[in-house]
């Protein structure tokens, strides 16, 4: 009877260890598995933001050259053309960049929806002189900052390599046409006070 003791004792305590071992080994591969599955959702996220980057960034880029052909024809100011020119060269370089990278890594297309812009377009196309001016510097004033930082988000936090060394590479050159702006809408500013570039946006 002892002996029959000792073999149920051992047969309780070998259970006993074998499923505490199980628990061990299965609290040490829960962990692996939650990060795998973090990983791949944050690879999905970011597949995405690049998706979503790319499609408003191009969209952006047109809308700019266009206001920009327009300031080049209704400006009379040299630094408000001098801008312009600035931007319809760096855009439809980046643009034509942006389809390259599209093509090299096979990412969503590139596709440019027609007339989505159009009530700022027709907007700017009514205005010449001083009010264009004000207008178009407070335009970029209000839009580059965002812009920036989307360029700046993806530099960072990107899936595409050559999509964020491209962001990277672009964003001395988006400072440099927000600090043009703001020059000209400081001297706008002061020379013609009357003008309300906000009220005109609206």
């Amino acid at each position: 009877m002892r002996f029959q003791k000792y073999i149920r004792c051992g047969t309780i305590i070998f259970f006993a260890t074998a499923a505490f071992s199980c628990d061990i080994r299965d609290t040490s591969v829960q962990p692996d598995r939650v990060v795998q599955k973090e990983v791949q959702s944050k690879s999905i996220r970011s597949r995405e933001n690049d998706a979503t980057f790319v499609r408003e960034t191009a969209d952006e880029l047109s809308l700019e050259i266009q206001l920009a052909q327009l300031a080049v024809k209704n400006s009379l100011n040299p630094e408000v053309k001098e801008l312009a020119i600035q931007v319809m060269t760096d855009n439809n370089v980046a643009i034509s960049e942006l389809r390259e990278i599209i093509f090299r890594n096979n990412l969503s297309p590139l596709e440019l929806p027609a007339n989505r812009h159009k009530k700022q377009i027709k907007f700017f196309a009514r205005r010449n002189g001083i009010e264009f001016d004000k207008a178009f510097s407070a335009f970029m004033v209000k839009r580059y900052p965002e812009l920036l930082k989307s360029f700046e988000n993806i530099a960072t936090e990107g899936a595409n390599e050559e999509l964020k060394n491209w962001a990277a590479g672009k964003i001395n050159g988006l400072k440099r046409q927000l600090a043009m702006a703001e020059l000209l809408g400081t001297k706008r500013t002061a020379s013609h006070p009357e003008l309300d570039a906000e009220s005109l946006m609206e």
